[in-house]
């Protein structure tokens, strides 16, 4: 069962998310939801916050799942590649680009993380650079 996004659903019941007791309290709720309704699994998505590197508010966010997914961008344009990655009990996945096949909607992991292609960039710069002064030092 999916909740998306829970920023919105703990304002709308007056929890901070930036509260550890609040988001506690969210947490404790809503794996009695679960239990309730004999739901095995949850997808909770939140936004990135401290330096979109994170899940922003409480740290006690961090606690509660059993894997951690991240989709970034590889820069603020909106149209910039995408990069998955994945960590908790049974799951290590690296981050991965992914690509998007707009025929038939589907991702894939290409490989290769933010830092590998922005080092790729800057080989292709260079390599530009230097085919137009070759001679060049320094």
């Amino acid at each position: 069962m999916p909740v998306d996004c829970i920023g919105p659903v703990m304002a709308a019941l007056g929890l901070d998310e930036s509260k550890s007791a609040d988001t506690g309290r969210f947490l404790a709720a809503l794996e009695r939801v679960l239990a309730d309704a004999s739901v095995p699994e949850c997808f909770l998505i939140h936004h990135m916050g401290h330096g979109a590197e994170r899940s922003r508010g409480a740290s006690r966010l961090r606690d509660w799942p059993d894997a951690e997914w991240r989709l970034a961008r590889q820069d603020d344009n909106p149209s910039s590649p995408r990069f998955l990655s994945a960590f908790g009990r049974d799951v290590d996945v690296p981050e991965s680009r992914l690509d998007y096949d707009p025929g038939n909607r589907w991702l894939a992991l290409a490989g290769g993380s933010r830092t590998d292609a922005r080092i790729a960039a800057a080989r292709t710069a260079l390599t530009e650079l230097l085919t137009l002064q070759p001679g060049l030092t320094g």
